[in-house]
């Protein structure tokens, strides 16, 4: 598992990105105010961390940071 931290001009971001990650369709946990945590299954194909990957980027591109 590898946290990833997301620094906002704030220093904060909190539970605002992991509610539209959410509504992108991808499912994170929060492990503090600026860290998420990508919890895939063990049996994810190399397609679906693209498409992970996809909609993590479009959540933070829609994210007024």
């Amino acid at each position: 598992m590898k946290p990833i931290r997301i620094m906002a001009a704030s220093g904060m971001l909190g539970y605002g990105f992991t509610e539209e990650a959410f509504k992108n369709g991808l499912l994170l946990v929060n492990a503090s105010n600026n860290v998420v945590r990508f919890l895939p299954p063990l049996n994810i194909s190399e397609t679906e961390i693209f498409e992970a990957i996809k909609k993590f980027d479009e959540t933070l591109s829609n994210l007024d940071i």
